[in-house]
């Protein structure tokens, strides 16, 4: 066993003449013994040291606590500072402080070690103290070990970064750069600098500069990832997406699994209306970081945006599973996607309670309010719907989505000028976004109030027009299906309501509209069969339940009347 320890601490440290050179003696000083002599304070500061060169810091961190525990009074300052340094890069920055203020008691003067501290008092968010304890290592300038004193001028830079005090951050990185032409980390660090600003173009050159002209300059423990995430977010603040998700991708080259950087790709590509692309960037996000709650919250919108309600419905879960931590897709949006999946797939009683669940969480979620009026017009309850209507409208009066919803709910209670309206508000909207596609749902919708209000030439006109807008409009030939129908043009409507059917099968609201259409053609039997169809898809649609029986009624009299005309061919022969 001890034989295996010493091999795997020889291979460990292959790379590192020195500390090779330590292991080598070690093993030869220890030749005769059958074990380590594990109270030996040599043997555990020098593992502290061996740890921290290869940056196993929480082991580094054990055997410097070992070493100091057997000599508490020693004042070796070796050994305080790697524990120091171990601390801070755990995270532990008070800690940390606290470790480099005891070395700090026998070298006040040690630059580097104030140079640390001013680091980790700035991860603290203690910025003013970090700021004296770098000026406090340039003052001084001594007992730098390896590093210089543009160390000190960038962890400088960095406190005034992070209190806002931008142009005394820049300074300081350019003072570093001086010392070290090769620094290009202090390169990226102005190129972050001048991106908060808004100094975008200076920005972008400063982090070109990194890139480009230091490719193999000097990055510390960092790299060029750092100076190609922050020309992403400049390119993302000037609004040049493309080249933002260029600079990401040239991210992942050097890091494929940052799930973070997905994300962030994923954003670009939503806002590019590329929402195939975003999913998939999402996906990889997800992949990398499997409990992703923000990454699967955008997900499942993605899905919805591409009519994958089941699989949005899934992501959702996924998302409510995950680690729980929302960021810039808050926990209601959430809700609200949910709730948008479930009305796609005409679950409404359970859209409803995920839309309030949002409302809880964020009560002016106009989208929320929307999903709530949507389910309560499919469960027939219209006034409850016009309400959650009103709220959606009332908290964005420019969501045209809401107005449209507005309308349809709106002609369901017979309000027909007031859909008439609604209508308007939204087509209003999509002109000037000048989105055809929304344009050609919403005109047939104002066309069906319009007939009711006896404007049956421009009900007909405005069910062409849509169909103009958009020849693959759902709600175009469905409600153009309504508009002939309720002209008794069974013929026109016939072909709407197939059409429709053709976009989206087995939708039980046009299927019964087909049977209606075949109806009015006298064609009740295959009228019935159509219905009859649709009441498997959705038992519970009154409208198709309505018809069935009227469909019944009619076959049934029908037959009446061809046995009556029947009997009395044969009584007259």
């Amino acid at each position: 066993m001890v034989k295996s320890i010493y091999r795997l601490t020889v291979i460990a440290c292959s790379a590192f003449s020195l500390l090779m050179q330590y292991t080598i003696s070690s093993v030869r000083a220890n030749q005769t013994k059958s074990e380590f002599d594990y109270n030996n304070f040599g043997f555990w500061s020098e593992q502290c040291r061996l740890f921290d060169n290869l940056r196993k810091y929480t082991e580094s961190l054990e055997a410097c606590e070992k070493a100091i525990a057997l000599k508490p009074k020693k004042k070796n300052v070796l050994v305080w500072t790697t524990r120091s340094n171990a601390l801070l890069k755990l995270g532990r920055y008070a800690e940390a402080v606290t470790s480099y203020n005891q070395v700090l008691q026998t070298e006040p003067n040690n630059s580097f070690v104030l140079t640390q501290k001013c680091q980790a008092l700035s991860q603290m968010g203690n910025h003013e103290d970090a700021i004296s304890s770098c000026e406090q290592a340039l003052r001084i300038n001594g007992n730098w070990g390896k590093t210089t004193p543009a160390k000190a001028w960038y962890n400088r830079g960095l406190a005034f970064k992070k209190s806002a005090q931008h142009q005394e951050a820049i300074t300081s990185f350019e003072r570093a750069i001086l010392i070290n032409q090769d620094y290009s980390l202090a390169f990226a660090q102005i190129c972050g600098t001048l991106t908060d600003l808004k100094r975008y173009e200076d920005a972008i050159k400063a982090c070109d500069n990194a890139i480009e002209n230091n490719k193999n300059g000097d990055w510390g423990e960092s790299s060029p990832l750092i100076a190609y995430q922050y020309q992403a977010e400049v390119l993302t603040k000037s609004e040049r997406l493309d080249k933002a998700i260029e600079a990401y991708k040239k991210a992942l080259e050097i890091n494929p699994n940052d799930a973070i950087i997905w994300y962030r790709i994923g954003k670009l590509q939503q806002q590019l209306a590329s929402y195939n692309e975003a999913l998939a960037s999402y996906s990889m996000a997800v992949q990398v970081k499997p409990k992703f709650s923000q990454a699967l919250a955008r997900q499942a919108e993605m899905h919805n945006e591409l009519k994958n309600y089941q699989q949005a419905l899934e992501s959702s879960d996924k998302a409510l599973a995950g680690d729980g931590i929302w960021g810039d897709t808050k926990l209601a949006e959430l809700w609200v996607q949910r709730s948008t999946a479930l009305v796609n797939l005409n679950k409404y009683e359970e859209s409803i309670a995920d839309a309030e669940n949002a409302i809880a969480l964020h009560e002016s979620n106009a989208k929320a309010w929307n999903n709530k009026a949507v389910s309560l017009w499919h469960l027939g309850k219209y006034k409850e719907a016009d309400k959650a209507a009103i709220k959606a409208t009332g908290f964005n009066n420019k969501y045209t989505q809401a107005w449209f919803n507005r309308g349809r709910i709106l002609s369901s209670l017979k309000k027909y000028s007031a859909a008439v309206t609604a209508n308007d508000q939204a087509h209003k909207g999509e002109k000037a976004q000048n989105n055809n596609a929304n344009r050609a749902k919403i005109m047939p919708n104002k066309g069906v109030s319009l007939w009711h209000l006896g404007k049956y030439k421009s009900a007909r006109q405005l069910a062409r027009e849509a169909v103009i807008y958009n020849r693959n409009s759902f709600e175009a030939k469905y409600n153009r299906g309504v508009i002939f129908l309720r002209l008794e043009q069974y013929s026109e409507a016939l072909s709407a309501y197939l059409k429709a059917d053709s976009i989206s099968p087995n939708n039980p609201f046009v299927l019964t509209g087909i049977a209606m259409a075949h109806a009015g053609k006298g064609n009740y039997q295959e009228a019935l069969k159509v219905v009859e169809k649709a009441l498997n898809i959705n038992p519970d649609y009154t409208l198709a339940q309505q018809q069935r029986g009227m469909f019944i009624a009619k076959i049934k009299a029908d037959l009446k009347d061809k046995n009556i005309e029947k009997n009395q061919i044969k009584n007259n022969d």
